[in-house]
């Protein structure tokens, strides 16, 4: 298998990764909803002075990075802006209820399986071996 392969099936496995460590911090109810955009949304200076928003604040930008890594995966590469919009759409956002979020991570979980073992189906079709990778769960 060339390392362009290996690299993707790595992306891929980054992502189910990623979206383990999502679901472990946005699965408590309260870390996600209406005033956790509020808080994420409030101006840096006004969370400094206060301390409002810091948790907030942190579990967007978890999503914003986690939403790179996926969207790497999928695309093949680095996200343009279009496809930040999708991903928007796709990814888990700071204001959905726990019951959206839970459905979202579900969701991408189930979708970037399906492609890893596409993927991995297709380049065992194609004569590679890849009884390394049906190993791993």
């Amino acid at each position: 298998m060339v390392s362009g392969d290996a690299n993707r099936i790595s992306d891929l496995d980054n992502s189910i990764n990623d979206l383990k460590v999502l679901r472990r911090e946005l699965g408590s109810i309260g870390t996600t909803g209406t005033k956790a955009k509020a808080g994420a949304m409030l101006p840096n200076a006004v969370t400094e002075l206060t301390g409002i928003g810091i948790e907030a604040k942190k579990k967007q930008a978890m999503i914003d990075r986690v939403k790179q890594v996926i969207g790497k995966a999928l695309e093949g590469g680095v996200l343009r802006k279009e496809d930040e919009i999708k991903y928007e759409k796709i990814l888990p956002t700071i204001g959905d209820t726990n019951e959206v979020v839970t459905s979202k991570l579900n969701g991408l979980d189930a979708a970037i399986a399906q492609h890893r073992n596409t993927l991995i189906d297709s380049l065992e079709d194609a004569g590679y071996d890849i009884s390394r990778y049906r190993q791993r769960p």
